[in-house]
């Protein structure tokens, strides 16, 4: 038996205060750990509790906002014509609308989508094929398509030509849990929430590897109880700080964290042409990356080992974390005969830890290196997180002017208006 503490279960859940369910010991005394160690990504009702500058957004609820949803047939019916990845016609251009079923970790075209049936219409899914992956101008097909219009609009002044957004509907036997991409902008439906970050496309790649790490996986585990990845479950996890993320890389000094996770997560991310605005907007200016399995999993496998080290956890605490992933391990050894996920994150923290200790850069298996060496141009998140939240306040405070003006124009409009009434009455009455 163990126990937590009023302050053990602030500490872990500050937001919702509520009791954390452990399911072992060694479970609550590693969240304590990490929670002491790093806060959590929004702390609500404190000053400066957000941050990363973060906002959640839902576009189209997939019953209620069916009216603008159209299928290829019916636009072309109506005379539009497909080009690239839109019907453009007489009433200007629809979108595809991005459906959850669609994606998967760092991949936005995981699967296509089409309908199937007549009276009742049901929405079928084929997963994309190694070769369609492998080519950079596929693109995954929608079920519905949805007018750019109305998308900008609900989009408010989000001007970005990309998105970051994650499965809302999971649950603890899926094999992961946090599945977050970043996909072209387009209409998406409310099952794939999104995470819109005040600062640059570098900052949400960082908020995505983040996310996507089997640290926060292995939190989510111990935290989530339902089928849907809540706003509060997100809320509350653990992730470093951005100055974190400006400090040098303890295995390879010559870099900042950033500048060593970037390429990874652009690699990962940038495979097809549709998302050349994310790349462009991240800095770099060079044609999507070939789809590689092999090594996209050295790819992950590196970020996650930089994460366990990035948390301050031990060789033993990740011995311990990976074994909580049963379906994992099932299929590593059904295709390879070993849980090679395991073997490969450990072997690279090992290297990487021995880096720290000898004072020699950590060198990646990978040849050529991650996104092919390149180096992202210099950005202090902090600053750009600072100058958006600059801007938000100034707006705020125009906002606030602009309503204090019309509370007063109108105040002297009802004074006026009561005073002619008061001299309305005393004429009738004189």
């Amino acid at each position: 038996m163990f126990g937590l503490t009023p302050q053990d279960i602030n500490l872990i859940n500050p937001n919702s205060g509520t009791l954390p369910i452990f399911y072992s010991e060694k479970d609550a005394e590693l969240a304590k750990a990490i929670y002491l160690r790093l806060p959590v990504l929004i702390r609500e009702n404190v000053p400066d509790g957000n941050p990363w500058g973060i906002s959640f957004l839902t576009l189209f609820h997939m019953a209620t906002d069916s009216e603008w949803f159209r299928t290829s047939s019916q636009l072309e019916e109506l005379g539009f014509r497909l080009q690239d990845r839109w019907y453009i016609g007489p009433d200007g251009r629809y979108v595809p609308l991005f459906d959850a079923k669609m994606a998967q970790q760092y991949n936005h075209r995981a699967a296509q989508l089409c309908l199937s049936g007549h009276q009742f219409r049901k929405i079928g899914q084929e997963t994309s094929t190694l070769a369609q992956l492998q080519n950079p101008y596929f693109y995954a097909t929608p079920a519905y398509w949805v007018p750019e219009q109305e998308v900008r609009m609900r989009l408010q002044d989000w001007n970005r030509d990309w998105l970051l957004g994650f499965k809302d509907v999971t649950g603890v036997t899926s094999t992961r849990l946090a599945s977050f991409a970043i996909i072209p902008c387009a209409g998406v439906g409310h099952p794939y929430p999104l995470v819109l970050i005040r600062g640059n496309a570098q900052l949400h790649a960082i908020l995505l590897s983040v996310l996507n790490s089997l640290v926060i996986e292995y939190m989510l585990r111990l935290k989530m109880q339902g089928l849907h990845l809540t706003y509060f479950l997100l809320k509350q996890l653990p992730v470093p700080a951005l100055q974190q993320f400006e400090n040098r890389t303890e295995w390879d000094v010559a870099k900042t964290v950033r500048e060593w996770l970037l390429p990874r997560v652009l690699e990962l991310t940038y495979t097809a042409w549709d998302l050349e605005p994310f790349a462009t907007d991240c800095g770099y200016t060079g044609p999507p990356f070939c789809w590689d399995e092999e090594r996209r999993f050295l790819l992950c496998c590196e970020l996650d080992a930089a994460y366990f080290h990035l948390y301050g956890l031990r060789r033993d605490d990740m011995d311990y974390i990976l074994e909580i992933f049963p379906s994992v391990k099932r299929k590593d050894e059904q295709a390879h005969g070993e849980y090679r996920t395991k073997r490969v994150i450990l072997n690279i923290y090992d290297t990487m830890q021995q880096a720290m200790e000898t004072g020699t850069p950590y060198h990646t298996r990978l040849d050529p290196r991650p996104a092919n060496g390149w180096t992202p141009p210099e950005i202090t998140l902090e600053a750009v997180t600072a100058r958006q939240g600059d801007r938000a306040k100034e707006d705020t405070a125009a906002h606030s002017l602009g309503d204090v003006q019309q509370c007063a124009a109108i105040l002297q409009y009802f004074g006026h208006f009561l005073s002619e009434r008061a001299e309305q009455t005393k004429s009738r009455t004189g």
